[in-house]
């Protein structure tokens, strides 16, 4: 009877050390398995932040104080206005939120409600909204989409500048000759940058000298 008792414990004592150790390991890989989640979606993270900023690096190389060409652009009521006409009593330069029906809807969309959202902060007669649509009706019957309220808005053609050939929407800043500065893609994946740019941008369009 005591050996029996003996043979129990010893087996409970087997059950239990097998259950002990099969939970350590279940907890061990589950640990591993976030962890290497963790660092693939770091990982990811600082590629997108990498290649937004070489992008743009690159990009603000390339655009930075060209002069955009005279050119006619319209408003809602299909009223022609000349861009010289437009920035020639400017004092300060205007941000410009440039957009095309070619370009990437999504990331129309997403670079839209950042720069609704600062708005208020960069000033609505510092920003623009330049879109690029053959249809000025269509053109504008979309806008009430994008909850754009008291900001100047206009249809405006194809630019002569090398951000346009990505057929990804971008910002820039232009000032009242017509050159550009600042010229900034943003990447949806990465929307604390393009929020640093545009806290950058509104501190500079409202720094008093």
């Amino acid at each position: 009877m005591k050996k029996q008792s003996i043979y129990i414990f010893i087996i409970i004592s087997l059950v239990l050390i097998n259950i002990f150790t099969w939970t350590q390991q279940y907890f061990l890989r589950k640990e591993q398995t976030i962890f290497a989640l963790s660092n693939s979606i770091n990982q990811t993270k600082n590629n997108d932040e990498l290649q937004t900023f070489k992008q743009n690096l690159r990009l603000s190389i390339m655009n930075s104080n060209l002069k955009v060409e005279e050119l006619v652009v319209k408003d809602s009521l299909n009223k022609e206005y000349s861009i010289n006409e437009i920035f020639s009593n400017k004092e300060k330069e205007t941000l410009i939120f440039r957009f095309s029906q070619m370009h990437c809807e999504s990331c129309i969309n997403a670079s839209m409600q950042i720069a609704r959202m600062w708005v208020d902060s960069i000033g609505v007669n510092n920003i623009a909204f330049w879109g690029n649509h053959r249809n000025n009706r269509i053109f504008f019957k979309n806008i009430p989409f994008f909850g754009l309220q008291g900001v100047s808005i206009y249809n405006c053609p194809q630019l002569k500048l090398p951000v346009e050939e990505l057929r990804y929407p971008y910002f820039f800043l232009i000032d009242r000759n017509l050159r550009i500065t600042n010229v900034f893609v943003p990447n949806k994946s990465t929307p604390h940058i393009t929020n640093l740019y545009l806290k950058s941008v509104s501190e500079k369009l409202n720094k008093k000298y």
